[in-house]
């Protein structure tokens, strides 16, 4: 009986061993609220698993980011907004003789915020204005996500650009937040939206983020468009779950979504804010440089013909036949595809350049 106590402590305590040899926490549990954005070689870290769960080695370097006006990293002494901190046995020392901790004694003053910063000096589609939504690491470094085309004289946005890491982590709810308004102070632009039955759709989706301040950035009226609401909550919503299912884990993919055409505005009176008819997203494969567009229709009442032209849903071998068969019920708000050159040549639409694209059809996420 002694000698099986001894191999079972034994166990124990190389167990203890290794799993304080490592620094551990989790998207779900740890890093909401008020805990600082953790960066690892300049960026937010990402999950490793569907659970969540992020772990860190012995000697890893970090920074904890409390992003936001006046805001600060707090713990038994007040440190700035930017930290940087190494691993250590389960906790982190953090440099400049500031003191070792758990994640969990880290906290921010305020909730981390995501900020805007205009770019100077270089337009976009018919003189509009290119702007970043990102996180403000100190007086002169931006960690920027989101790029969008606003032009703030009919208050739309023509596209927004930016780029998903593909892991197993699927995407759960974020900490509640309300739409921030700027470039929108001289509309009543809640109440309008109210008014309307229209959904806030996202043009960049929350859940192609992992982090809460993450999905709190896509949470601009710069990044949404009055979308129908069975349209936002099922074709376009499962689309853009299926683009994040489809690639390889651990690929990079650079997606682009805009809108085009106004059917309407959410104020008829004042002709403020347009109804998009049209939503559209290209999806790039950095790997390759293959591409292809989707456009939707917004549009639940009316079996309205889409402008792609001629669908090629069926030669992309990354949708089933059922996938593309709902993708093709109006009543959800009708979905097709076609190639980036097509979607390019449609009339009036507002698109960039689409750098990343090579020329190829992504007909599948090659290895």
């Amino acid at each position: 009986m002694f000698a099986y106590l001894v191999v079972f402590w034994s166990v124990v305590a190389i167990f203890l061993g290794t799993a304080s040899s490592t620094c551990l926490f989790n998207l779900e549990t740890t890093l909401r609220g008020k805990t600082p954005i953790v960066l690892v070689n300049g960026d937010i870290i990402d999950p490793k698993n569907r659970m969540g769960d992020i772990e860190l080695q012995n000697t890893d370097q970090v920074q904890f980011l409390c992003s936001g006006e006046k805001n600060f990293l707090i713990n038994r002494t007040t440190v700035g907004r930017l930290a940087t901190a190494t691993c250590n046995a389960g906790k982190f020392i953090l440099h400049g003789g500031l003191g070792t901790y758990t994640f969990n004694d880290l906290k921010c003053h305020q909730l981390p915020q995501p900020a805007l910063q205009e770019v100077q000096g270089k337009l976009c589609n018919r003189g509009s204005k290119l702007i970043h939504l990102g996180f403000q690491l100190d007086s002169e470094t931006w960690l920027h996500k989101i790029l969008l085309c606003f032009d703030p004289v009919i208050l739309t946005t023509y596209w927004t650009k930016h780029q998903l890491r593909t892991t197993q982590y699927s995407c759960k709810t974020a900490d509640v937040t309300t739409f921030k308004k700027d470039f929108f102070t001289d509309v009543d632009i809640d109440t309008m939206y109210r008014r309307s039955g229209y959904d806030k759709g996202h043009l960049t989706p929350k859940c192609d983020f992992f982090s809460g301040a993450e999905k709190r950035m896509t949470f601009y009226y710069l990044n949404a468009g009055p979308q129908e609401k069975r349209f936002n909550e099922v074709n376009w919503r499962l689309l853009e779950a299926k683009i994040r299912d489809a690639p390889p884990k651990g690929r990079i993919v650079h997606i682009y979504t805009g809108t085009m055409k106004t059917k309407g505005f959410l104020n008829s009176t004042a002709h403020a804010i347009p109804i998009p008819l049209y939503f559209w997203k290209v999806v790039i494969d950095d790997r390759y440089g293959d591409g292809v567009a989707f456009v939707g229709i917004n549009d639940v009442s009316n079996n309205l013909s889409s402008p792609c032209g001629l669908s090629i849903c069926s030669e992309l071998n990354w949708l089933s036949t059922v996938f593309i068969r709902n993708m093709s019920d109006y009543r959800n708000g009708k979905i097709d595809c076609c190639s980036v050159a097509v979607l390019r040549a449609i009339p009036q639409i507002q698109v960039p350049e689409f750098t990343e694209f090579r020329g190829g059809v992504l007909k599948e996420f090659r290895n």
